[in-house]
C-alpha cells in the first residue's frame, strides 16, 4: 500500500513537470501576441504578457473637452489589458487540466 502510494507521487511529481515546462512556452509566447484596441481615436497595443507596447492618441482626441478625452484614454487601455489578461488565463487553464494552482487563477 506504502508503495502503490509513491507511484501516485512519481505520477503527480512527473505532472507538475510537464505543467511548468508548458507554462514556460506560453510565457515566451505570450509575449509575441499583440492584443490590439482602437478606440475613439486611441490606439493601444500590448503584448500577451502585459507589456505596452504601442500608445497613440489621435490630435482630434487631446482637442475635445479633457474628461472625454481621459475617458477615452482610459477605456482604450482597461479594454487591451482586459483582453490580453484573458488571452493568457484561457492558454494557462488549457495546460492545467481543471487543476486549481493558488495564485495563478
Amino acid at each position: 500500500m506504502i508503495f502503490d502510494n509513491l507511484g501516485n507521487m512519481a505520477d503527480m511529481i512527473k505532472k507538475v513537470g510537464k505543467i511548468r515546462s508548458d507554462l514556460k512556452d506560453i510565457q515566451k509566447e505570450l509575449k509575441n501576441i499583440e492584443i490590439v484596441e482602437d478606440s475613439g481615436g486611441v490606439r493601444v497595443v500590448v503584448t500577451g504578457d502585459l507589456k505596452l507596447k504601442e500608445f497613440k492618441i489621435e490630435k482630434e482626441v487631446l482637442q475635445t473637452d479633457h474628461s472625454r478625452a481621459e475617458y477615452l484614454i482610459s477605456d482604450a487601455v482597461d479594454k487591451a489589458y482586459s483582453r490580453a489578461r484573458d488571452e493568457a488565463m484561457s492558454r494557462m487553464k488549457k495546460i492545467a487540466g481543471g487543476l486549481s494552482i493558488p495564485g495563478l487563477f
